[in-house]
């Protein structure tokens, strides 16, 4: 298929996060299952494209630039035995927009492979406990303890299980735990049918502000952006989705961003921060 690359990743490469998806996804699916989609050009990364640029270079650089040699192999699935195999299908590049205009009932569907690559960049792989207010490590329990993609630790017995921290499998174990109980719950509250961007869009926003309480008032089960959806309110849905920008109390430029980077995948299907 053709590629999307728009700049070099790898070691010092320019690593804007939709190319290193479409590399990640390229090496993943030519020899490197364990490799983890998730946007970030890390250690393992540029670790995997040099192991890859083995096969057929003798000085490996550990970077991949749009129409290079090393991005033509992945493309066509060149390896070292001289067999070809074609790639998996790649999640298209944020400047390709994943816009689906065919809406299902929500039980239908689930978070795409972009979705989940987004909404792990932006909870950042922690491996220790830290505190979710500030993003300082914690080596005692308090409320907001949070570890791994995001994860909130449930009371002082659960910190006891990580408090010595955790490594990238069981990141990822307690990311799938996580969301899957997030979209069977969140699944029950929606009653329109969606299309897959925006499916997305929304559980990218409830992973962050949480199922929330009906009681107290918190969270997207009692949101105007629910309520928009559902055909409850008729206020203007960018407005209701903007409205969670706050951190303890104070507006924060980083929600604002994030905010608008949900609110443009639920119209245009870009998924990029």
């Amino acid at each position: 298929m053709p590629s999307s690359l728009s700049r070099s990743v790898g070691y010092f490469g320019e690593n804007l996060f939709h190319d290193v998806i479409e590399v990640q996804y390229r090496l993943k699916n030519s020899g490197f299952p364990d490799l983890v989609v998730d946007g970030n050009c890390g250690s393992k990364t540029v670790a995997a494209i040099r192991k890859f640029q083995q096969r057929f270079m003798s000085l490996p650089d550990g970077l991949v630039e749009p129409g290079g040699a090393t991005l033509r192999r992945l493309q066509f699935g060149h390896f070292s035995q001289g067999m070809p195999k074609l790639d998996a299908v790649v999640p298209p590049a944020s400047n390709s927009p994943v816009v689906s205009r065919v809406r299902k009932n929500v039980n239908e569907l689930s978070v795409s492979p972009q979705g989940h690559a987004l909404i792990k960049n932006y909870e950042s792989l922690r491996l220790k406990p830290y505190f979710d207010g500030t993003g300082h490590e914690i080596s005692e329990y308090v409320k907001g303890a949070t570890i791994g993609y995001g994860h909130l630790i449930d009371g002082r017995v659960e910190f006891e299980k990580y408090k010595n921290g955790i490594n990238e499998m069981q990141s990822n174990e307690l990311y799938q735990k996580d969301m899957s109980e997030m979209e069977i719950k969140t699944k029950k509250l929606i009653k329109n049918t969606l299309s897959q961007n925006e499916y997305d869009a929304v559980m990218i926003l409830v992973f962050n502000i949480g199922y929330g309480d009906a009681e107290k008032d918190t969270g997207f089960i009692t949101s105007e952006v629910l309520k928009v959806i559902n055909g409850e309110s008729r206020a203007d849905i960018d407005e209701a989705w903007l409205r969670w920008k706050y951190a303890n109390g104070h507006i924060t430029n980083g929600l604002i961003n994030r905010r608008k980077s949900e609110i443009n995948i639920f119209h245009n299907g870009v998924y990029a921060r």
